[in-house]
């Protein structure tokens, strides 16, 4: 759900939610602030690092970002 987005079009700020699962993370055309209120995802970057955030946590994905897949799940 967008709650703003500048005249330009390049700044939209929003609330995204979704159910357990896995899907894949493209961030070809943008970039990403993600700040998590609930829930647990695993990240699994390009070069197969991985990182694991929750609540409370925040990630800043840069353009051009290259993202395996992400797994959601409950707290």
């Amino acid at each position: 759900m967008a709650l703003f987005t500048s005249a330009d079009g390049k700044v939209e700020i929003g609330v995204w939610e979704c159910t357990p699962g896995r899907f894949t993370a493209d961030r070809s055309a943008s970039s990403e602030f993600c700040h998590f209120i609930s829930g647990l995802i695993e990240m699994t970057h390009a070069d197969g690092s991985k990182v694991r955030l929750g609540a409370g946590d925040a990630i800043a994905l840069p353009l051009r970002w290259a993202g395996l897949e992400g797994r959601m799940a409950g707290d």
